[in-house]
């Protein structure tokens, strides 16, 4: 019983720790970076306010950010940065919308 009880101590513990990872990263990157995009969805001229964001990448010339609206929807703004200081919208998805079909939906955020 012993070393079965740690082998499935083990994969459990190895499954948590992926499962949160991505979330702990997440939670990093937007403590980290997250005030630069805060008004950047504002591009889009569509999004008219959002309740909180999350940065789920970032590197020096391109950052992809989720905004959240509760209720509303949650969109996945992809960012830029070529030949400026300025971060540009390369790419824009809404992963899910109250008011309609969201094709994209992809579920956990992460992947």
């Amino acid at each position: 019983m012993g070393k079965r009880f740690t082998a499935g101590l083990i994969i459990v513990v190895v499954l948590v720790i992926a499962l949160v990872a991505p979330y702990i990263k997440n939670e990093y990157l937007t403590a980290r970076y997250g005030d630069q995009f805060e008004e950047l969805y504002k591009q889009t001229t569509m999004i008219e306010r959002v309740d909180y964001l999350k940065v789920m990448e970032y590197t020096p010339t391109h950052a992809k950010i989720c905004y959240v609206t509760k209720g509303e929807n949650i969109n996945v703004i992809e960012f830029s940065k070529i030949g400026s200081d300025d971060w540009q919208i390369s790419a824009w998805r809404c992963m899910w919308s109250s008011t309609g079909s969201a094709g994209e939906f992809m579920y956990p955020f992460y992947f």
